[in-house]
């Protein structure tokens, strides 16, 4: 599986996930999964989701924001988006959000390659 950067350079999610880092927040990567509409994620949004993987699926919204160094805001607007986009599903547990990764094993397939 491969991620296309907007600059139609083609990488993979290992060589990704060091140049993730140096890529400006407004870029935005194409993420061609097994699902079968193309579907556009941002920079933050790809390492909210790889966080979510290596938590093993499931974090709450404050480890989220402290471990990316995110703001509160963005971080809720963000997750926002990947719900709506169906990656994650956002559960109210007290005064804190738990978020949960959708589609584990299509995911899983992705990160794996």
């Amino acid at each position: 599986m491969k991620f296309i950067i907007e600059k139609s350079k083609e990488t993979s999610v290992n060589k990704l996930e060091t140049e993730s880092m140096n890529l400006e927040s407004s870029e935005e990567i194409e993420i061609m999964p097994i699902i079968r509409n193309q579907v556009r994620l941002s920079v933050e949004e790809l390492k909210i989701i790889k966080f979510l993987f290596d938590k093993g699926g499931e974090a709450y919204q404050v480890e989220i924001y402290k471990t990316l160094n995110l703001p509160k805001s963005s971080t809720s607007r963000i997750l926002r988006r990947l719900a709506e986009k169906g990656f994650i599903e956002i559960e109210r547990r007290g005064k804190y959000n738990y978020v949960r990764l959708l589609n584990k094993e299509e995911l899983r397939k992705i990160f794996s390659s």
